[in-house]
């Protein structure tokens, strides 16, 4: 090999690490935004958009990040004989059963959370291993569930944004 191919080589390099660190760095210093809906708000990157993901009743998405909102009203919840004078953390137990997840329910800094992994019909109909971050919590109308989600392959670069986020919530 020249020294000139080295040097082009090295040059070609240096661009495909730049512009990976640069995308990287983008969606984690972008501008904040609120996302509000349903009487709550979380504060998430300016690069989430909102979509609509069936049975949830908020779901924001980026390229590599995903946050899943569900609203179990106390109303639907008696209406269905399921207890509503229960804690958040006993709500996450009875979401880890009925959701048949092998998981264990944490609380900390003021979040009750529980992590899993799933496969997930990815692009090109391939499956993809997810992890998830849920976080779940209790207003005076309903329990939510909120899931923080993103391949298993970059949760250790997300898990502290999920902290982040999960922390910004608020309710009406």
């Amino acid at each position: 090999m020249f020294k000139s191919d080295k040097v082009i080589i090295f040059i070609i390099l240096f661009v495909v690490v730049a512009i990976t660190v640069g995308c990287v760095c983008l969606l984690f210093d972008s501008d904040e935004k609120v996302f509000s809906k349903d009487g709550m708000s979380i504060t998430l990157t300016e690069n989430f958009v909102e979509n609509e993901y069936y049975g949830f009743n908020a779901y924001y998405d980026t390229e590599d990040a995903q946050v899943y909102v569900m609203k179990e009203s106390f109303s639907l919840l008696k209406e269905n004989d399921q207890p509503t004078n229960i804690s958040t953390k006993a709500y996450a137990e009875i979401m880890l059963k009925t959701q048949e997840l092998d998981a264990e329910v944490f609380e900390k800094d003021g979040l009750t959370y529980f992590y899993y992994e799933k496969d997930v019909l990815g692009y090109s109909d391939v499956y993809v291993r997810n992890s998830y971050y849920a976080v779940a919590y209790k207003t005076d109308d309903a329990f939510w569930l909120f899931q923080f989600a993103c391949e298993k392959s970059l949760y250790d670069e997300y898990e502290e944004k999920f902290v982040e986020w999960a922390k910004s919530v608020e309710f009406d």
